[in-house]
């Protein structure tokens, strides 16, 4: 954002031409304790060493962090501008309700387009929540296999089988397999893929 100001808002000769940007991002299903606030983060100077005496035009952007509580809990006027966002954000209000809501209590001059525009950013946020839903189970399939992998080479190794023959009879990789056992071998007490699994991940 600063270095697109360039041949814009300033060129390269005049660099206190730079005007501040802000970073806004808004972050949905925040945790409770920090849902429904505001926090903004600037560039403040210190010393390392010495004793500077001018520091100059040094704070040219801040970030804004805007986090909003989960849509399905329940609604508790407070800050006009986190209220705004929840609602325009909301999946429970529909489309024509944000627009009397938006015009009627924030007196905003809704646009005709208004609609589709909202529909393409709920459209996106169900996007990146259904993205969300499929890596985790992604991850939870990768997980079971590993899982499982970790279980056959346990019973493998208590019999004294070699890595190599171990390897060769899951078709694993033979490095892959003495990394298992190394992390098998490395359980204190009890040995369970859950606890191997651990020690492999931690």
């Amino acid at each position: 954002m600063l270095s697109g100001q360039l041949g814009t808002e300033f060129n390269s000769k005049h660099y206190d031409d730079a005007k501040k940007v802000y970073s806004i991002w808004l972050c949905f299903n925040s945790p409770i304790k920090d849902a429904d606030t505001i926090t903004g983060y600037s560039i403040n100077p210190y010393s390392l060493y010495g004793n500077c005496q001018t520091y100059g035009y040094y704070d040219l952007l801040s970030v804004v962090l805007i986090r909003l509580s989960r849509d399905d809990r329940p609604f508790a006027k407070g800050n006009k501008l986190i209220d705004m966002l929840k609602i325009l954000f909301s999946h429970t209000i529909s489309t024509i309700e944000k627009k009397n809501i938006l015009t009627d209590e924030y007196n905003l001059n809704v646009k005709k387009d208004f609609y589709a525009e909202v529909d393409e950013m709920c459209n996106l946020s169900e996007s990146l929540i259904e993205q969300g839903i499929e890596k985790g189970i992604e991850k939870g399939i990768e997980r079971g296999e590993e899982l499982n992998t970790i279980n056959l080479v346990i019973k493998k190794h208590s019999k004294g089988k070699s890595p190599e023959i171990i390897a060769d009879e899951l078709e694993e990789n033979v490095a892959y397999i003495k990394v298992i056992i190394q992390a098998i071998d490395s359980v204190d007490g009890t040995v369970t893929k859950e606890n191997v699994y651990a020690v492999l991940h931690s």
